[in-house]
């Protein structure tokens, strides 16, 4: 069973050997959003590549300033792969926004 990491009302763990699941559950705060990217560093730690899953079906409201950091801790993670569920239409918008944002600023390693 892999290690579970809350942050708030969150959870995120890895499922070995490369990816990491997230599951938000009401408002994600800047603080929230900056807890998740430092926790999500820890655990990719010394892998050239993962893939993440974000189940959105709890999510409450975010922040333009979680967004921005989420966007930008995802450029700088070998990040190959990412699968978002349950979120409602605007979050797939919103999380379309960032993954394409961070698709523009990723540079290769």
């Amino acid at each position: 069973m892999p290690e579970i990491h809350r942050i708030g009302s969150h959870i995120t763990w890895l499922e070995e050997p490369d990816l990491i699941v997230l599951r938000l559950a009401g408002d994600v705060t800047l603080e929230n959003a900056e807890e998740i990217n430092r926790r999500h560093f820890e655990l990719i730690e010394g892998r050239e590549a993962i893939f993440m899953l974000v189940d959105m079906a709890g999510l409450g409201t975010d922040t333009a300033a979680g967004r921005k950091v989420t966007s930008e801790a995802l450029t700088r993670m070998p990040l190959r792969g990412l699968a978002v569920c349950h979120a409602h239409m605007e979050a797939r918008v919103m999380a379309k926004m960032i993954i394409s944002g961070a698709d523009l600023f990723k540079t290769e390693d």
